[in-house]
């Protein structure tokens, strides 16, 4: 999978993987994922998560179609505020808190996992 970048998503996620409501990729238009960083629930069924993905999917599809549009991608200040505030609020959860160390966690100490 390469990005308009030239860049794959491998390359891309090398540091941090990272997505907008964990279905959009920076640099990736059209491509959406499902189940993917900071997806991850662990009080819920996986279930209702990957319906409410895929609800976010067809609307957006939806949109493209009645309005002409032949590609999507997620502003990379979009994307960077999202997860800033998605991060910061799992700064406060037991996963982050007390010095635990998970795999939950990146090199850099972020959550990439899990939904707060």
């Amino acid at each position: 999978m390469m990005g308009i970048n030239g860049c794959s998503l491998h390359e891309q996620w090398r540091e941090s993987i990272q997505a907008y409501r964990g279905v959009t990729v920076v640099n990736f238009p059209n491509f959406f994922i499902l189940l993917g960083p900071n997806s991850a629930i662990g009080h819920n069924s996986g279930v209702f998560l990957i319906e409410a993905q895929l609800n976010y999917i067809v609307e957006a599809l939806v949109f493209m179609n009645k309005n002409g549009i032949k590609s999507l991608s997620i502003k990379q200040n979009v994307h960077d505020r999202y997860n800033q505030e998605l991060q910061s609020k799992l700064k406060k959860t037991v996963w982050q808190i007390g010095g635990c160390h998970s795999w939950y966690q990146d090199a850099k100490g972020n959550n990439n996992t899990l939904w707060p």
